[in-house]
């Protein structure tokens, strides 16, 4: 795992950067296009859809890995286990404590890739696209 989180780390982080960018910037040409060239605009509003949906499928797996640990932990500790015999005691006592630290898909050494991370990339990308449009306009 160790040897993933150090692999996956630093290429996550400059996936996001590059896909938040993606994000300003078609929606940024997008309102602009809007009054001009609505065909273009169109095109920036697909490369804006593309882009939210690839951030999306990037964050999935992660959460996928958070809900299923959690999951798995909380049977774990609900399934009356200490009523089993002590050596299964011993074994669900390990997966207790195992399973009691979330796993994690990081992105770079600020972010972990989940749900909360992608709606905090799309508000922040549309904050920034209306500082834009205030300077621009």
């Amino acid at each position: 795992m160790e040897l993933f989180n150090q692999i996956a780390s630093p290429l996550m982080i400059v996936i996001l950067t590059l896909v938040s960018m993606c994000l300003v910037i078609s929606a940024f040409w997008m309102v602009i296009l809007s009054k001009t060239d609505v065909a273009e605009a169109f095109r920036m509003f697909c490369a804006f859809s593309l882009a939210t949906i690839s951030l999306f499928f990037i964050c999935l797996p992660s959460q996928v890995v958070v809900d299923t640990n959690t999951y798995v932990y909380n049977s774990c500790y609900s399934c009356n286990w200490y009523d089993y015999p002590t050596k299964s005691r011993k074994y669900f006592q390990l997966f207790i404590l195992r399973l009691s630290k979330t796993l994690v898909v990081p992105a770079g050494p600020l972010a972990k890739l989940n749900f909360e991370t992608y709606g905090n990339i799309i508000k922040t990308s549309l904050s920034y696209t209306t500082a834009l449009m205030t300077i621009y306009l």
